[in-house]
């Protein structure tokens, strides 16, 4: 007997898998080389949805862990009521992203992405002040635009807005 939790992703990757298809069906008409990106879009795409529909049907402790985990949010919300604190993180990051979209062309994309996502990952990992807790938003931040370099200026050749710095 399955949970309802387990129906749900099984509906979720069974409509995955069907846009999959369709997007397999609609990306036959495509030449080489224009038919890598989409073909590994689909690829992944298939991946995921069947690893999704893996953990529905074959691992039901995950689903557990799932609604302990909600069971504890839902007694955190109900002694401690944040709301004003959680509507501040809101307008903030609402602010920064903004800042963050008009920074772009002044000083550049890699520049300012950066910071920002290293900023960002910091302060939504709990602003902790370990060397650690500093460092793996830094790697993160730099695999990301590594790739995004890669991806878009080297492969897709695509151009990247560039400001004062790179």
């Amino acid at each position: 007997m399955l949970l309802k939790e387990q129906w749900r992703d099984v509906g979720v990757s069974g409509v995955l898998l069907g846009i999959t298809l369709m997007f397999y069906i609609w990306t036959q008409d495509l030449t080489n080389p224009s038919d890598i990106f989409p073909k590994l879009v689909i690829a992944l795409l298939l991946i995921f949805s069947l690893a999704l529909l893996f953990k529905a049907l074959f691992i039901k402790r995950a689903y557990y862990k799932e609604r302990e985990y909600e069971a504890s949010e839902v007694e955190d919300e109900e002694v401690d009521d944040n709301t004003e604190k959680v509507t501040g993180r809101k307008w903030a990051a609402i602010v920064v992203l903004i800042a963050f979209v008009y920074l772009i062309p002044v000083i550049g994309f890699y520049s300012v992405s950066f910071v920002f996502v290293t900023a960002f990952i910091w302060y939504l990992e709990g602003m902790k002040k370990s060397m650690m807790a500093f460092l793996r938003p830094v790697i993160t931040a730099a695999g990301a635009l590594i790739f995004i370099y890669f991806v878009f200026d080297e492969f897709l050749n695509i151009p990247i807005p560039d400001g004062i710095f790179f």
